[in-house]
């Protein structure tokens, strides 16, 4: 049976970040962000689903139902975990990746909206929304334990978003 509460969401996006070794809480703030926990919501850009995922990237990480709120989870947090990897754990980077495209974050070209994105998904979080805000370690193995937010901090912004 899908879930069918927020709580029921929640428990789901705990459960799968634990597992894929991403931290629960960036994951809910993200869901949050993009989709205020609506498992129908639909983007003018064709984004879809809690994360908010375009078609394209639905399929890169093999989420055949963007509606569906397991998978469309299951995929969000898969393509976060790549942006985490392949932005060294650096959170605001990774989160401007997930929001507008690694290739536009590796060639500096992010646009309003994305510069908003990474401060606005922090704030969720509760934490400064600055290129020094809160960072999460890359994502562990699974099952390891996952860092606090709260108690990991960037140690250089990254240049490629330093205007956020």
């Amino acid at each position: 049976m899908p879930p069918r509460t927020r709580k029921d969401l929640e428990a789901l996006a705990n459960r799968l970040a634990a597992k894929a070794g991403v931290s629960p809480d960036l994951v809910k703030a993200i869901v949050k962000q993009e989709s205020n926990w609506n498992p129908q919501a639909v983007s003018a850009k064709g984004a879809l689903g809690l994360m908010q995922l375009l078609p394209g990237t639905a399929d890169e990480v093999g989420v055949q139902d963007p509606f569906n709120p397991e998978q469309n989870l299951r995929g969000g947090i898969e393509y976060l975990r790549r942006q985490l990897t392949a932005f060294k754990g650096d959170v605001p980077s990774a989160l401007t990746a997930y929001h507008s495209g690694p290739g536009n974050v590796e060639a500096g070209k992010i646009g309003p909206e994305g510069r908003a994105y990474a401060p606005a998904v922090l704030a969720n979080l509760g934490q400064v929304a600055a290129p020094q805000a809160a960072e999460a370690a890359a994502p562990s193995t699974p099952g390891a334990p996952i860092p606090s937010l709260d108690v990991v901090r960037a140690n250089e912004p990254d240049p490629r978003i330093a205007n956020l």
